[in-house]
């Protein structure tokens, strides 16, 4: 998933505005600060997109992080059904890798 353009799309602007934002986020920048000194980085993102921006960003990069643990837990699932089916079939040394 490209988050970047994803968030750019639903809020209208161009992916290197958000990219940029997102640069300026993680560095540890707080919403109000980069609505007041750091218009000329954002092309002049106004504190509404700003605030729209970071909240769509925490929500799908959580998005994302529930998607890598439900896979990791379905691999791990997988494993330990098949181990199971193996086992009550009578097949031994077998392998099994997701």
């Amino acid at each position: 998933m490209n988050i970047e353009k994803i968030i750019a799309e639903e809020l209208g602007v161009k992916v290197w505005q958000v990219e940029k934002t997102i640069e300026l986020i993680d560095e540890g920048n707080t919403i109000p600060f980069i609505s007041r000194y750091r218009k000329e980085v954002t092309g002049s993102l106004n504190d509404e997109q700003l605030r729209n921006l970071d909240e769509r960003l925490t929500y799908l990069r959580n998005l994302e992080d529930k998607k890598a643990t439900v896979l990791s837990n379905i691999e791990e699932l997988y494993v330990d059904w098949t181990a199971l089916l193996c086992k009550e079939a009578g097949v031994d040394g077998v392998e099994i890798h997701a």
